[in-house]
């Protein structure tokens, strides 16, 4: 029996561009904080960000400015991770009538898996090093307890509060875990807001711009005995660069089956953690 691969009737860069869309479309940490797509950047590369400073006003008194004086800041992110999903296809003697539904249901499963591990990996990063308010925001030692659409609505509320006093304004984003976003949602009334998808686009995981803030939902926040990490900042500050998108083929050594494998490489990191806070909550 002649095995055929799916890649003998789809070209791998059309099977890409099927992951990419899929992948983009069930990402939550894509859209909250900065992206970056650089395709040809692999393993072991490294993306250089601007970085985002204080600017220090000082007074002219009619001393010479030379170009030495202006200061300049950058932040090298390294593409150091590479998630790769294998799949098989037993028996995989797929016929150019089958070939493209079965690629769009693999790329549409891989890219889901792949997608959760990047927001796990960029929500824990993120956490990690984020500034902490633990009396209002909640640790990890003494979450806040948030059981009503009320309490939601004024946790929200004291988290944005937080962002803007500590002079972090415009382009913010926080992510709560789904079950404080379902309680936001219920209080304001609103679990599609009409106007935003028309504007924005569909994006995975957003609810509602309350209080001036994107907020987010996600189950891939980190979560330890019940207790739930919520993050927020703003965008521009932390960086997510999505290197080479990678799909290959071919008969399997051991098994009646071919394969297919999916990788993504990518990198991420903080521009500024001062502008990024973090808190924590619990049901119960």
């Amino acid at each position: 029996m002649a095995f055929r691969k799916i890649v003998d009737f789809i070209q791998v860069d059309v099977i890409v561009a099927m992951v990419i869309d899929s992948l983009r479309a069930k990402n939550v940490a894509m859209n909250v904080v900065s992206t970056w797509t650089q395709a040809q950047l692999g393993q072991g590369s490294s993306y250089k960000v601007p970085g985002i400073v204080d600017m220090n006003v000082i007074d002219y008194n009619g001393t010479a400015f030379t170009p030495q004086d202006a200061v300049s800041t950058y932040v090298r992110i390294l593409i150091d991770k590479y998630p790769v999903i294998p799949f098989y296809l037993e028996g995989s003697d797929v016929s150019e009538a089958n070939a493209l539904s079965v690629a769009m249901v693999w790329a549409e499963r891989a890219a889901e898996q792949i997608a959760s591990k990047i927001d796990k990996d960029v929500f824990t990063t993120i956490e990690g090093g984020a500034t902490a308010s633990a009396t209002i925001l909640g640790s990890t030692g003494a979450p806040i307890t948030v059981t009503t659409g009320t309490q939601a609505l004024d946790y929200v509320e004291a988290f944005v509060t937080t962002l803007r006093e500590a002079n972090v304004e415009d382009n913010t984003a926080i992510v709560v875990p789904h079950y404080l976003g379902l309680k936001v949602a219920g209080e304001i009334g609103r679990t599609v807001n009409a106007q935003d998808l028309a504007t924005q686009g569909i994006q995975a995981g957003y609810i509602n711009t309350i209080f001036g803030v994107d907020l987010y939902e996600s189950n891939n926040l980190p979560t330890t005995s019940g207790v739930y990490s919520v993050v927020g900042g703003k965008r521009d500050d932390f960086a997510l660069i999505m290197g080479l998108t990678s799909v290959d083929s071919g008969d399997s050594e051991f098994r009646m089956a071919s394969y297919t494998k999916m990788g993504q490489v990518y990198g991420a990191g903080f521009v500024n953690s001062a502008a990024w806070y973090k808190g924590a909550v619990k049901k119960s």
